[in-house]
């Protein structure tokens, strides 16, 4: 029982203590004399960061030409994960993919305007890359102009 009292002593303070240190806003524009938007180091070395103070990643919208794009396609519950993409002004795309345990393959692309390839996506078209049903590791290369392009839209 003793056990039990400190422990939520213990659980009180630390819920005190991110009350009192966690940085605010001030309500006006001008903070008060004394004001620290920082969190005391030691409170920081227990507490996990706050949401706010985490990026998010985010795909670009637009990959210019020579660069490239790589990120994971979640295909869950046996739906089938797809980046759409428009390519720009003569553009060309190339898609590569690797599903985890297997080796590195070419996707074949399926665009509007485009014959289907696997090794590039053609020119001036649009169209859809879709992963199998399970994750996959992708590369959207551009390989010539530039791509735009968004993750299961």
């Amino acid at each position: 029982m003793r056990w039990l009292i400190v422990a939520l002593l213990l659980v009180g303070f630390v819920f005190v203590g991110v009350l009192v240190f966690w940085p605010q806003q001030p309500a006006s524009g001008t903070p008060p004399a004394g004001y620290s938007p920082e969190m005391p180091a030691w409170l920081a070395a227990i507490l996990p960061d706050p949401p706010a103070a985490r990026p998010r990643a985010a795909p670009p919208t637009t990959l210019a030409a020579g660069r490239q794009w790589s990120g994971r396609f979640f295909a869950a519950d046996g739906k089938l994960g797809t980046a759409r993409f428009r390519l720009i002004a003569g553009a060309e795309l190339k898609v590569v993919a690797r599903a985890p345990g297997e080796d590195e393959q070419v996707l074949c692309v399926t665009a509007t305007g485009i014959a289907p390839g696997c090794e590039h996506a053609g020119r001036n078209g649009r169209g859809s890359i879709t992963v199998g049903r399970r994750d996959a590791d992708v590369i959207l290369e551009a390989t010539q102009g530039d791509v735009a392009f968004s993750i299961n839209d």
